[in-house]
């Protein structure tokens, strides 16, 4: 499987109500080491939702259809 890395950059001027975060996809790859998979931003996420919420802004935004997978 891969690593999902949400960081809260600490910049947004309404913190600790709304956040900025910085996240990065990665994952194995066949033989060894690690792959980049996707990374990016979200802005003006109301914190009070919860992780879980922040982890589902990041599925909903990497378009999953123009990444595929490569052949093992």
């Amino acid at each position: 499987m891969g690593t999902l890395e949400i960081e809260n950059t600490g910049d947004h001027p309404q913190h600790p109500k709304l956040a900025n975060y910085r996240y990065r996809m990665t994952g194995p790859v066949h033989g060894g080491g690690t792959d980049h998979w996707h990374e990016g931003t979200l802005k003006d996420v109301e914190r009070g939702r919860g992780y879980w919420a922040h982890v589902k802004e990041v599925i909903n935004a990497v378009d999953c259809e123009s990444q595929p997978m490569a052949e093992a």
